[in-house]
């Protein structure tokens, strides 16, 4: 049985965030916990409370929390703020 989790628009960028879930692929649970939670990066804190939501997922489907592992962590490019900036002769730019 299989759980999962998902973490919309979250405000860091995907490769900052990427240091973060790379270190925890393929780990148990607790192990994975454990390695974010000492990890001195705003991605870790965002992590850990996703891995948080999959522990108490898992704990309601009445899943062994000792053998929950985790399969696989994406981190993808979400929505880019576009903004405008004002150039020469009237004209504008778009910032991402």
């Amino acid at each position: 049985m299989e759980i999962m989790v998902k973490s919309k628009f979250v405000k860091c960028s995907p490769r900052k965030m990427r240091l973060a879930t790379n270190l925890i692929k393929k780990l148990a649970l607790n192990d994975a916990k454990a390695q974010l939670k000492y990890l001195n990066k705003e991605a870790a804190k965002l992590t850990y409370e996703l891995l948080k939501s999959a522990a108490a997922g898992a704990k309601e489907k009445d899943m062994d929390l000792e053998q929950c592992f985790v399969k696989e962590i994406l981190s993808n490019d979400g929505p880019a703020l576009k903004r405008r900036r004002m150039r020469e002769r009237g004209r504008s730019t778009t910032i991402k």
